[in-house]
């Protein structure tokens, strides 16, 4: 079930690309604006196509975890787009621009929260991404 949004909108979540690495994208249906979370760098052309294709904006990447099965897109989609690169404070990488804590909680889309829990145990820097 999609979150509603304050603008009564259910918000839009699209996963992105095939496998066992799951990227999702979230954004309100009348909005332009969107959230690439854990991007995989092998559809980094896909994702540009897509944003070009349909004219979205992409406000926000977040890796929730230090990917050891996949090379994040992340970086590269904050070179090309000039997005902000979020990842938990614990994670090794010198590329995010953007830090979160536990129970950090942002409005990375208009009018939509976006809390970050904590979560080690896959990776020592993992959260969970609670929207709405």
């Amino acid at each position: 079930m999609n979150p509603i949004t304050p603008r009564g909108e259910a918000m839009e979540i699209r996963q992105l690309n095939p496998g066992a690495c799951r990227t999702y994208m979230l954004r309100y249906p009348s909005g332009m604006e969107v959230v690439i979370i854990d991007p995989v760098l092998d559809h980094l052309q896909d994702y540009l196509d897509m944003l070009e294709y349909e004219g979205l904006v992409l406000k926000t990447v977040i890796d929730t975890h230090t990917h050891a099965d996949h090379i994040s897109c992340g970086p590269a989609l904050k070179d090309v787009t000039g997005c902000d690169y979020l990842m938990h404070d614990l994670g090794p990488a010198q590329c995010p621009n953007r830090r979160v804590t536990d129970g950090t909680t942002d409005e990375l889309l208009p009018g939509m929260s976006f809390r970050f829990i904590h979560t080690p145990g896959h990776a020592r820097d993992a959260v969970s991404v609670l929207v709405g």
